[in-house]
């Protein structure tokens, strides 16, 4: 039983097909999903890959905004 008066932590994830932890960022209070998400994505190499989320996430302009940002790692 939870007797704590603090909210609970609200965190966002990024799993691998094979469903390791990728990255994780705790979504902040006043916000949601939608505004953690490119703090979550802007730390991983996403270059060759797939990224699939809820349909939460599908609003025009997040990948727009965070393909300028995301380049190949350096060799």
């Amino acid at each position: 039983m939870n007797t704590s008066t603090a909210p609970a932590v609200h965190l966002l994830a990024a799993l691998i097909p094979d469903r390791h932890l990728a990255a994780q960022v705790r979504v902040s209070a006043g916000t949601n999903e939608i505004d953690a998400l490119p703090f979550l994505l802007e730390g991983l190499y996403l270059a060759d890959v797939v990224v699939t989320a809820d349909a939460l996430h599908t609003w025009p302009n997040l990948l727009r905004i965070r393909s300028k940002s995301w380049a190949p790692a350096p060799c």
